[in-house]
């Protein structure tokens, strides 16, 4: 298991100080997930995500203080769960989280079945006993289709921004080209494997189920991830298209795994 890095700390130590001084008993547990659970924190780019399970769930007062919080700081996005949550299929949840710094009394998006596996598999422990996965929900056909959608719904349209937004820019942007190539074969390992995978990893994924002609751009992608100014291998126009059709395939490919 992955530990906190110790630029980490001081900002989940200010969270727990805050949420236990604005509403005492609320949070009996933290869990770490995302980059920081899966072992690819980047400090320039990565967010700290993580799940409180607390003693109930939050009410009206209770988020408007929690919107409070979150909006004064500390930079850590939570997803406020009960233990019973974690035992349901997160899909028919919509629990109050914090996301880039903004409060939601409820969010349908933020539990999800890869959040779910993430929670059973990798996350830290910070207040609580580590997790059983025993005692989280898991469903591995919700699993898949839920993927498939996610790259159906989401991630074809974010391809298409590679068309529309000038080469230079998407190409260095953290939300661009490595984005994109790193991001999809996540979900397309998951729906191969059940396990979910960091960005970098992801990366070393796309190189061993793709044709050499898309290495180029999947190694820039990586490149860029560690370091934005990085120097690129080709233009940025014919990287551009590169990500675009590797993309492509990955989602076509997921499909074709899936109805097979």
């Amino acid at each position: 298991m992955s530990s906190l890095p110790p630029a980490v700390v001081p900002r989940i130590d200010d969270y727990l100080h805050s949420v236990d001084k604005a509403l005492p008993g609320l949070v009996t547990g933290l869990y770490v997930t995302g980059s920081i659970a899966l072992d690819d924190y980047r400090p320039a780019i990565s967010d700290i995500d993580a799940v409180a399970v607390c003693s109930r769930r939050p009410n009206a007062g209770e988020c408007e203080a929690l919107a409070r919080l979150h909006t004064a700081g500390p930079r850590v996005d939570v997803l406020y769960a009960t233990a019973d949550d974690l035992a349901a299929d997160p899909r028919t949840l919509s629990p109050p989280c914090s996301i880039q710094g903004e409060f939601k009394p409820s969010d349908a998006f933020a539990a999800n079945p890869v959040e779910w596996r993430t929670l059973a598999t990798k996350a830290i422990a910070v207040r609580g006993r580590p997790l059983e996965a025993a005692a989280i929900w898991f469903n591995a056909d919700a699993l898949r289709r839920w993927n498939l959608a996610n790259l159906d719904d989401y991630w074809v349209a974010k391809t298409g921004e590679g068309e529309r937004v000038p080469p230079e820019f998407w190409a260095r942007w953290e939300s661009g080209l490595q984005w994109v190539v790193l991001g999809i074969p996540r979900l397309h390992h998951t729906i191969v494997t059940n396990e979910v995978i960091s960005k970098s990893a992801a990366g070393a994924y796309d190189l061993t189920i793709t044709d050499e002609y898309w290495h180029d751009v999947v190694r820039a992608a990586m490149a860029l991830r560690v370091d934005r100014q990085a120097q690129l291998p080709r233009k940025p126009e014919a990287l551009v298209a590169d990500a675009v059709g590797l993309a492509r395939w990955l989602i076509d490919d997921a499909h074709r795994l899936s109805d097979g």
